[in-house]
Order: structure tokens, then C-alpha cells, then sequence
């Protein structure tokens, strides 16, 4: 796999507005008292096929192309995402649980 400047530039746009993304509809679920990790998964939801394909096609096929080496990349980035989430979902429960145990819940 090879990457031309042009994906590169692909993947690092793509990079930005994930992140960017994420970070902005987060810290707007949490000035709403709702927790952050869901409205960065909502942001994920909204750059997709369901929300941006359906506005702008061009611009969702441009930014995360389905073929290719930055398409490639971007898989990879994406399930990096997920075991990232499920480990941080699973150390959560695992502190829920060790304080739930202790007596200091409630």
C-alpha cells in the first residue's frame, strides 16, 4: 500500500474532521448534561451515509473514499476507534462494579 499526496491529504482531512467532529458534538452533549461519549458517537453518525451522504454525496465520497490506500488507512484508524471504545466501556464497568462491591454506591 502506497500513499500519494493525494491520499494523504485525503486521510488527514479525513482525520480532522472526525476528530473534529467528535470533539464538537461531545462538548455539546455535555453542556446539555448528557455524557460525552455519546455525542461523539452521534458525530460519527452524522459525518455517515446517513446524515451527509444524504446532504452532500460528493463531499461524504470525497473525504472517505470507499476504495483505495486512504480508505484502507481509514479502516484501520476506525477499528483502532472501536477497541479503543469497548476497552474504555469495559474499564468503566469494571470501576462501576469495584464500587458498587466496596459499599460506596449510593
Amino acid at each position: 500500500m502506497t500513499f500519494a499526496d493525494a491520499d494523504l491529504a485525503r486521510l488527514l482531512v479525513a482525520l480532522a474532521v472526525l476528530l473534529l467532529a467528535a470533539h464538537g458534538v461531545g462538548a455539546l452533549f455535555s453542556r446539555f448534561g448528557q455524557p460525552a461519549a455519546i455525542g461523539e458517537i452521534v458525530g460519527g453518525i452524522l459525518l455517515g451515509p446517513s446524515a451527509l451522504a444524504a446532504g452532500a454525496p460528493s463531499v461524504q465520497h470525497w473525504i472517505f473514499p470507499a476504495t483505495g490506500s486512504s480508505a484502507a488507512a481509514l479502516g484501520a484508524v476506525y477499528q483502532l476507534g472501536l477497541l479503543l471504545l469497548m476497552f474504555a466501556a469495559g474499564a468503566e464497568m469494571r470501576r462501576l462494579c469495584s464500587v458498587m462491591r466496596c459499599g460506596r454506591w449510593g
